[in-house]
């Protein structure tokens, strides 16, 4: 009974640590497309390679507002170069760079209360949906083992 105990409560856990990510990009991502912008500019753009055939798009931007300088790492909520997603090719992470290259000048959408909070894409991304139901997934299996162990 106790390995059924710590089952759901790994199950749970886990669902809970991925679908903050993807709350939070549905959140942000929608609101985002009402933020304030001001112009930035690419300060690192590479492709990480994950050696599977695949990689991740590191994208650094810096931008200023009342003349302070933040630093920039997401270009869209849930999206490409996010925190949540990689490429699914090599070529696909190397398109990503190619159209954001280093030195180049972007619009920089920001918060409006927290102006460390930045995105170079605005709006909700529909990668934000499997994010959460994969996660759901893990809840409910989670709550499903818990009330099965405690009848």
């Amino acid at each position: 009974m106790f390995i059924y105990v710590l089952l759901s409560i790994a199950c749970f856990s886990i669902g809970l640590y991925l679908i903050i990510p993807g709350i939070i990009g549905v959140i942000y991502g929608r609101s985002s497309k009402l933020w304030p912008s001001v112009k930035g500019v690419i300060t690192i753009s590479k492709v990480v390679e994950d050696g599977e055939g695949g990689g991740t798009v590191k994208i650094n931007y810096r931008y200023w507002i009342k003349n302070k300088s933040y630093l920039g790492k997401t270009v869209g909520f849930c999206s490409y170069g996010s925190r949540v997603n990689s490429a699914n090719s090599i070529g696909d992470a190397n398109y990503i760079s190619n159209q954001l290259p280093k030195g180049s000048d972007v619009e920089v959408y920001y918060h409006p209360n927290k102006h460390y909070l930045a995105v170079l894409e605005p709006g909700f991304r529909w990668s934000a949906i499997p994010v959460i139901a994969f996660s759901l997934m893990f809840i409910v299996a989670g709550v499903f083992i818990a009330i099965k162990t405690l009848k």
